[in-house]
């Protein structure tokens, strides 16, 4: 599948990090803090398949510092209120532009997609869980750990030729 307008869509490539426990990453931060501009914080009982829970963006802060802001501190209580005796993770989301440059415009896009794709029974995202407003083409690849989002998503006209 190709883009049927190719100079507006944007191909994007997220690179999902191994998930840190979500205490140890307040504590100690993250190697990838200063790349990711995403983070997906999920949930996993003993030896089942973990939940994705939450998508986020980060424009021109870290990882770290994000979560441990007020609302997420919130939210995280909530998450541990939701699903006793879960452990709770966040992996990273590393975006690369195969083409174009990341903007703050497409890194909001970008985040509403993955909402509007991920799971929706577990998802702790309220704002883009039945639309998700974004008006361009994308083509998204996730890879690494992905959790419950989909490996690849197009939105927009494509195409095979």
């Amino acid at each position: 599948m190709k883009p049927l307008y190719p100079d507006e869509a944007w191909d994007v490539t997220v690179q999902w990090t191994k998930p840190k426990e979500y205490e140890s990453l307040i504590i100690e931060g993250s190697q990838y803090d200063e790349y990711a501009d995403l983070y997906l914080i999920s949930a996993k009982y003993s030896k089942s398949t973990a939940k994705g829970l939450y998508i986020g963006k980060t424009w021109k802060q870290q990882v770290s510092t994000r979560i441990k802001q007020k609302d997420h501190k919130s939210r995280y209580a909530a998450f541990t209120g939701i699903y006793p005796n879960h452990k709770f993770f966040v992996s990273h989301g590393i975006i690369i532009m195969n083409n174009g440059k990341l903007t703050e415009k497409r890194l909001a896009d970008i985040e509403q997609i993955l909402i509007y794709s991920n799971d929706p029974s577990h998802s702790g995202n309220v704002k883009n869980f039945y639309a998700h407003g974004v008006r361009g083409s994308y083509s998204i690849e996730n890879t690494g750990y992905r959790c419950s989002l989909p490996k690849k998503l197009c939105l927009g006209v494509f195409g095979t030729y």
